[in-house]
């Protein structure tokens, strides 16, 4: 870009912050003058707002009355959430979730099952012939 054009931008920049602190009344310039008008415009809607409660505008808006519903899934298919929110409000869920359900029982169960076994070969473990030999059948499942 060259100069002389550069030097035209920077003056119609300056021309425009001067006309508009022209037309700019003082008083209205300041920080405070700014947040009033803000203010003001708050009030003005808080007050439409109100006005239109009153008058009864809302009450015919779909779902008045009801909960809000912030747990849908935009990004799930409405079959889908549809079918989701059959199974939860039954207490159900999908069968992938009842499985892994299922498998963390399993895991659960054979660790205590193993845990139980270590216990029993710890507090004898020269000994009782039925302990070693249950925790090394334990151990030998869990470790296939």
């Amino acid at each position: 870009m060259s100069q002389a054009k550069r030097q035209r931008e920077e003056r119609l920049k300056r021309l425009k912050a001067n006309l508009e602190d022209q037309q700019t009344p003082p008083e209205e310039s300041s920080e405070a003058a700014r947040a009033r008008r803000e203010q003001e415009r708050a009030d003005l809607i808080e007050r439409r707002i109100q006005e239109a409660m009153e008058n009864g505008e809302f009450d015919n808006l779909r779902g008045h009355g009801k909960p809000f519903r912030f747990n849908t899934n935009p990004y799930l298919d409405p079959a889908q959430e549809l079918a989701f929110g059959l199974l939860q409000n039954n207490n159900m869920a999908p069968e992938w979730i009842e499985r892994d359900k299922e498998i963390r029982r399993e895991i659960a169960a054979a660790r205590d099952k193993l845990r139980l076994a270590w216990q029993h070969y710890q507090a004898n473990p020269a000994g009782e012939a039925p302990g070693k030999r249950r925790w090394l059948v334990l151990k030998r499942r869990w470790s296939n």
